[in-house]
Order: structure tokens, then sequence, then C-alpha cells
């Protein structure tokens, strides 16, 4: 859902005031440089939500075949049955991947640093990914970052599902997130902003994000 950043502003500050926030002076002559705070936290709070909470949650995830005048996806299968496809610029997390003839999709990738990966390359059979337990990567090489699908069974597997969620952007003025997780992003950004004038009630607030995030509270702030 878009939601002007006017709004977004008038309704941060609300929670700054209900927290009763003592580092925090918004009389009107420090309104500008609090607007512009908590601006610069919007996109931040965002992020970190959309990194951690389940997937359920989020809607307007973005294809991966993709094609505009930022990002040209193309995907290639190797004879290992490995499906490559380029990570768009504005990638943060998958939402779900299917190559052509997997039993089943996936909706997590893991790094490519993990013993995971380096089980899925064995030349065990019994160990190695297949159609009915796939698996993705997220990994880089020289043609950029990507995100590699192991588990088909021949060469020319077609990317017949992906979507990924992306970084929030404000643009325009306007903040594109889930409807779900307002609450969340209002209680986030208010705590980073707390978190930028060094006040207590950071903790609180946090822990009020997390639960509209479906999280358990979190117990201490780095």
């Amino acid at each position: 859902m878009n939601y002007p950043v006017a709004d977004i502003l008038r309704d941060v500050r609300i929670t700054l005031d209900q927290n009763q926030t003592e580092s925090i002076i918004v009389d009107d002559d420090d309104t500008l440089e609090l607007d512009e705070v908590i601006t610069e936290k919007i996109p931040a709070a965002g992020m970190q939500i959309l990194q951690v909470v389940p997937l359920r949650m989020i809607d307007g995830t973005k294809p991966l075949k993709r094609i505009d005048d930022q990002f040209q996806s193309s995907y290639t299968t190797d004879s290992n049955g490995w499906l490559r496809v380029n990570v768009p610029h504005d990638y943060l997390r998958l939402a779900i991947f299917k190559a052509a003839d997997w039993d089943i999709p996936v909706r997590e990738a893991v790094l490519d640093n993990t013993d995971t990966y380096k089980a899925a390359k064995s030349s065990f059979e019994g160990i190695k990914p297949n159609i009915y337990r796939p698996l993705v990567f997220e990994t880089e090489d020289t043609e950029g970052p990507a995100l590699i699908g192991m588990g088909s069974e021949s060469e020319g597997v077609e990317l017949e599902l992906g979507r990924y969620v992306a970084i929030p952007r404000i643009i325009d003025g306007v903040f594109s997130f889930p409807k779900l997780l307002y609450n969340a992003l209002i209680y986030q950004t208010a705590a980073l902003v707390c978190i930028a004038y060094k006040d207590a009630a950071a903790q609180s607030l946090f822990s009020t994000a997390q639960s509209y995030m479906g999280l358990p509270p979190q117990q201490d702030t780095k």
C-alpha cells in the first residue's frame, strides 16, 4: 500500500509523544529537524522489518522475470540442473522460486558460505538437492549477484515462478509498504529516531514494533 510520507511523519510524531520521549524536543522550532530525522529513518525501519517478518505478512512482492530499464532478467541452466537468475538492484529477500520441473517451490534462499551450500554441491545423489527437495542460494559471480536454484534434473529448465521482496524506498513523497505491517513501521521508525536522540524509550518502541511483526519482544538493543 502507498503511504504519503507526511502521514508517516504525523503518526511517528504522535507515537513519540504518546511514549513520553524525554530527549526529543518537538516544539515548533524543532519540528523541521525532527521531520528530517524521521524521514531518514523510514526506509531503514522498513528494510529491517521486511528482512525478518513472515512472508505471509508481505504483499506487493515483485517478479524475478520483470524486465524494465533498470533490470534485465535472465536465467540459464547448466548440465547440473542449476538455474541461475540475475538479482535485481532492489532485491532484499526471496519470496518464492520454482523451476518448471520442481515438485515444490522454495521460499527462503540460503547464503553460499554455509554448510548447506557445500552439501548441495556434493557428488552424492542422496545429499544433493532434487526436484522433491530443491534449494536456492544467494551468491555472486563474475556476472554479479545471483540466485542459484538447485534440484532440476536436466539442462534447459525454465524459471516457472519467481518473486522477491524489494528494498523499500521513498519515491516522490510516497512510501510503499505492506498494510499489515504499517503499525510496525511506525514504532520501528520511532525507535530508530529515539536512538538518534539517545532517548531511553527506544527499547520499549522496538518491543512494540516486534509485537506487530509477530515476533517475540526484543531483549536488548545493540
